[in-house]
Protein backbone atom coordinates (compact mmCIF):
# COMPACT_ATOMS: atom_id res chain seq x y z
CA UNK A 1 0.00 0.00 0.00
CA UNK A 2 2.78 2.21 1.07
CA UNK A 3 4.13 1.87 -3.02
CA UNK A 4 0.97 3.00 -4.18
CA UNK A 5 0.40 6.27 -2.05
CA UNK A 6 3.93 6.69 -3.34
CA UNK A 7 3.15 6.64 -6.66
CA UNK A 8 -0.17 8.50 -6.21
CA UNK A 9 2.31 11.41 -4.60
CA UNK A 10 4.67 11.84 -7.15
CA UNK A 11 1.79 11.57 -9.72
CA UNK A 12 0.04 14.55 -7.87
CA UNK A 13 3.18 16.35 -8.19
CA UNK A 14 4.34 15.65 -11.92
CA UNK A 15 0.30 16.72 -12.68
CA UNK A 16 0.85 19.78 -10.73
CA UNK A 17 4.03 20.71 -12.41
CA UNK A 18 2.56 20.36 -16.02
CA UNK A 19 -0.87 22.10 -15.24
CA UNK A 20 -2.58 18.67 -15.65
CA UNK A 21 -5.46 17.81 -13.74
CA UNK A 22 -5.32 14.35 -12.02
CA UNK A 23 -8.24 11.92 -10.84
CA UNK A 24 -8.03 9.03 -9.32
CA UNK A 25 -11.14 6.18 -8.68
CA UNK A 26 -10.42 3.41 -6.46
CA UNK A 27 -10.82 0.07 -8.32
CA UNK A 28 -10.85 -3.31 -7.09
CA UNK A 29 -10.16 -6.73 -8.22
CA UNK A 30 -12.60 -9.17 -7.65
CA UNK A 31 -15.11 -9.87 -4.55
CA UNK A 32 -14.91 -10.79 -1.06
CA UNK A 33 -16.95 -14.40 -1.40
CA UNK A 34 -17.33 -16.86 1.90
CA UNK A 35 -15.11 -20.09 1.00
CA UNK A 36 -16.84 -23.85 1.99
CA UNK A 37 -16.66 -24.11 5.29
CA UNK A 38 -16.42 -27.54 4.27
CA UNK A 39 -13.30 -26.97 2.15
CA UNK A 40 -11.44 -24.77 4.99
CA UNK A 41 -11.95 -27.45 7.32
CA UNK A 42 -10.14 -30.56 4.73
CA UNK A 43 -7.56 -27.76 4.26
CA UNK A 44 -7.09 -27.46 8.24
CA UNK A 45 -7.09 -31.10 8.95
CA UNK A 46 -4.89 -31.81 6.45
CA UNK A 47 -2.15 -28.81 7.58
CA UNK A 48 -2.60 -30.23 11.28
CA UNK A 49 -2.02 -33.80 9.97
CA UNK A 50 1.35 -32.81 7.85
CA UNK A 51 2.12 -30.80 11.32
CA UNK A 52 2.04 -27.11 9.00
CA UNK A 53 1.09 -24.18 10.95
CA UNK A 54 -2.13 -22.26 9.64
CA UNK A 55 -4.44 -20.40 10.32
CA UNK A 56 -7.75 -18.78 8.00
CA UNK A 57 -7.35 -15.49 6.47
CA UNK A 58 -10.09 -13.55 4.14
CA UNK A 59 -8.64 -12.54 0.87
CA UNK A 60 -10.08 -9.79 -1.39
CA UNK A 61 -7.99 -10.86 -4.29
CA UNK A 62 -9.30 -11.55 -7.87
CA UNK A 63 -8.52 -15.22 -7.38
CA UNK A 64 -10.55 -18.00 -9.44
CA UNK A 65 -12.30 -18.74 -5.89
CA UNK A 66 -14.13 -15.87 -6.65
CA UNK A 67 -15.46 -17.13 -9.29
CA UNK A 68 -16.21 -20.66 -8.85
CA UNK A 69 -17.49 -20.06 -5.18
CA UNK A 70 -21.41 -19.25 -6.35
CA UNK A 71 -21.04 -22.43 -8.58
CA UNK A 72 -19.26 -24.94 -5.92
CA UNK A 73 -17.65 -24.98 -2.84
CA UNK A 74 -14.30 -23.35 -2.90
CA UNK A 75 -11.04 -22.90 -1.08
CA UNK A 76 -7.63 -21.61 -1.54
CA UNK A 77 -4.41 -22.54 0.12
CA UNK A 78 -1.89 -19.66 0.91
CA UNK A 79 1.70 -20.34 1.20
CA UNK A 80 4.14 -17.74 2.60
CA UNK A 81 6.05 -15.44 0.16
CA UNK A 82 9.45 -14.68 1.12
CA UNK A 83 10.11 -11.31 2.88
CA UNK A 84 6.24 -11.10 2.88
CA UNK A 85 6.71 -9.74 -0.39
CA UNK A 86 3.03 -10.91 -2.49
CA UNK A 87 1.13 -9.77 -5.48
CA UNK A 88 4.54 -7.90 -6.84
CA UNK A 89 7.36 -8.81 -9.60
CA UNK A 90 9.87 -9.26 -6.43
CA UNK A 91 7.51 -12.08 -4.80
CA UNK A 92 9.22 -15.56 -4.22
CA UNK A 93 8.24 -18.29 -2.16
CA UNK A 94 10.59 -21.22 -1.14
CA UNK A 95 10.64 -24.85 -2.58
CA UNK A 96 9.81 -26.12 0.42
CA UNK A 97 6.87 -23.79 1.04
CA UNK A 98 5.60 -24.40 -2.93
CA UNK A 99 5.99 -28.53 -1.77
CA UNK A 100 3.79 -28.08 1.51
CA UNK A 101 1.20 -26.33 -0.39
CA UNK A 102 0.77 -29.00 -2.62
CA UNK A 103 0.80 -31.55 0.38
CA UNK A 104 -1.64 -29.50 1.45
CA UNK A 105 -3.88 -29.66 -1.15
CA UNK A 106 -3.54 -33.20 -2.03
CA UNK A 107 -4.34 -34.32 1.87
CA UNK A 108 -7.11 -32.07 1.20
CA UNK A 109 -8.37 -33.34 -1.80
CA UNK A 110 -8.08 -37.16 -0.45
CA UNK A 111 -10.18 -35.82 2.26
CA UNK A 112 -12.96 -34.16 0.56
CA UNK A 113 -13.10 -37.18 -1.72
CA UNK A 114 -13.52 -40.02 1.08
CA UNK A 115 -15.63 -37.94 2.79
CA UNK A 116 -17.84 -37.20 -0.35
CA UNK A 117 -17.53 -41.23 -1.21
CA UNK A 118 -18.86 -42.01 2.26
CA UNK A 119 -21.71 -39.63 2.06
CA UNK A 120 -23.07 -41.58 -1.38
CA UNK A 121 -22.51 -44.83 -0.43
CA UNK A 122 -25.52 -47.43 -0.85
CA UNK A 123 -27.17 -47.49 2.44
CA UNK A 124 -26.26 -44.16 3.44
CA UNK A 125 -29.08 -41.66 4.06
CA UNK A 126 -26.94 -39.06 1.56
CA UNK A 127 -26.66 -41.51 -1.35
CA UNK A 128 -28.49 -43.74 -3.80
CA UNK A 129 -29.69 -47.18 -2.86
Amino acid sequence: MERVLDALTRARALADAYGLELEVQPNRVGRAVPMGEDVQDAVERACIELGLKHRRMSSWAGHDASTFASVCPTGMIFVPSIGGISHAPDESTSWDDAEAGVRVLAAAVCDLDGRLAAASAPGDAGGEG
